[in-house]
């Protein structure tokens, strides 16, 4: 298992446009995959895009499962995306608190509408294409990881920002 750190903010890395994966089957793509997979489930998140582990890569995970700051009615499986793309999204917006492993020094959640549905074309780790519709929580991840792989962070589209502390509470009043 290897747990990478996890950049935060102020790094340059993740405010810049990752390079687009060329050769699957690199050394570099398959331990930069297994790192955010075990980085991911070791931080509580449920994605993580390989400019928060310090690779400018077109890569990231995703894991809707049950976290310290999520419980998903819906949960997804572990999936991997290389050079996404988003080739579809919905009119229907919906407005949501996001967390970020990029931005928990100190913890803060910031709250984004995002397109409530979205069509994404990526490949796998295999290098096969695959398209994927998602919706609700799902949805929402994968815009937040290909905005990582664009060089955005979350607070930039911010409508309002609150603590770790207020975002716990207010997702144990919900519960």
């Amino acid at each position: 298992m290897t747990v990478m750190p996890i950049i935060q903010n102020s790094n340059p890395l993740l405010h810049k446009t990752s390079q687009v994966v060329s050769d699957f089957s690199s050394a570099e793509v398959s331990q930069t995959i297994v790192d955010l997979i075990d980085t991911m489930r070791e931080a509580n998140l449920i994605g993580m895009a390989a400019p928060q582990i310090g690779k400018s890569l077109q890569i990231f995970v995703t894991e809707i499962r049950k976290t310290k700051y999520r419980n998903p009615q819906e949960i997804d499986m572990l999936r991997v995306f290389v050079n996404p793309q988003i080739t579809n999204f919905s009119t229907e917006v919906i407005s949501g608190f996001e967390g970020c492993g990029s931005l928990r020094e100190p913890a803060i959640f910031a709250k984004i509408t995002r397109p409530k549905k979205i069509s994404v074309k990526a490949y796998g780790q295999d290098g096969q294409s695959f398209t994927l519709d998602g919706e609700g929580l799902l949805s929402r991840v994968i815009q937040h990881e290909i905005d990582h792989l664009q060089g955005i962070v979350c607070i930039e589209k911010q409508e309002e920002i609150i603590t770790e502390e207020e975002y716990l509470k207010m997702i144990n009043q919900q519960q």
